[in-house]
């Protein structure tokens, strides 16, 4: 509970710049006596913002339904048409490749005996 306290005080204290220009647009626009264009352009804000976040998750669900990348209804395992199969065991920890081998020996070189005499 008091870490949820923590998170709101701070979402709070990041905003303030925010809600003091919100309030003082507010104040503005009604000393003009013009407070219907300001709950104008609320609402024009409000409603671009709500189309785009739609148009965005549209766009998302397509781009996963076209990709066959939902899972399946079922639940039972089974793929569904178009889908990937699933990686084999060995490839899903594939190791990185090693570093080709004359940048191995210059890294390590002092451990190497440098003559054929030793």
């Amino acid at each position: 509970m008091l870490i949820v306290g923590a998170v709101l005080v701070l979402v709070l204290l990041l905003s303030l710049r925010g809600i003091a220009r919100f309030y003082t647009d507010f104040l503005w626009y009604d000393s003009l006596d013009q407070s219907g264009v300001w709950r104008g352009v609320l609402v024009a804000k409000g409603v671009l913002a709500v189309l785009f976040i739609a148009l965005f998750f549209l766009l998302a669900w397509a781009k996963l339904l076209g990709g066959g990348r939902l899972a399946p209804l079922g639940g039972g395992g089974e793929t569904r048409r178009g889908a990937r199969p699933p990686l084999p065991p060995r490839a899903r920890g594939a190791r990185l490749p090693q570093p080709p081998e004359p940048y191995g020996r210059v890294m390590i070189s002092s451990q190497w005996p440098l003559g054929s005499d030793q």
